[in-house]
């Protein structure tokens, strides 16, 4: 197989590494690390992990494949955490996932289907706002043209951070 730029993109892995490990390193982890670094968390910040433009877009009518926390907004939600984020809150609407992100990450949960507003509801629970927003969703797509909604734009506090990640 040949691989453009393969000698500046691409890392050697070693032989004692199984693939189902290295795997990570392709997309999950870069991304979410990257997503978390770009909007420059920081020590203190709230930090709301979410996929921000599906609840409001009329065209959407399955929204079970949709993940605000699904594997990378559950490690972006880690890597916020390292970056000493003080406030996590992550939405989705899969109990699991919600059940998993309070119980093993310790993150606040908000599921969108029992909240029709959610960037009011982010409000309430982060009076002032949120001082960043991750969208980790999946992209949405209408007639062939991603359609981002920046709903979480009201969610956000002044001078604040988005992230649009779209897998």
């Amino acid at each position: 197989m040949r691989v453009p730029k393969g000698s500046v993109n691409l890392l050697p892995i070693p032989d004692s590494v199984p693939d189902e490990k290295a795997l990570f390193l392709s997309d999950i982890i870069p991304t979410s690390y990257h997503c978390v670094v770009d909007t420059g968390v920081t020590e203190g910040d709230i930090v709301a992990i979410w996929v921000g433009q599906l609840q409001y877009l009329w065209f959407v009518t399955d929204t079970s494949s949709y993940q605000g926390l699904g594997p990378i907004g559950m490690c972006a939600a880690q890597w916020a955490k390292l970056k000493g984020a003080s406030r996590i809150i992550g939405i989705d609407k899969v109990p699991e996932r919600l059940a998993f992100a309070r119980i093993k990450l310790g993150v606040e949960t908000l599921d969108f289907t029992e909240h029709k507003d959610v960037p009011k509801r982010l409000l309430e629970m982060a009076p002032g706002g949120v001082d960043v927003a991750l969208d980790c969703g999946e992209p949405v797509t209408d007639f062939g043209h991603t359609a981002c909604t920046p709903k979480f734009i009201y969610a956000l506090r002044n001078i604040s951070r988005a992230q649009v990640v779209v897998a």
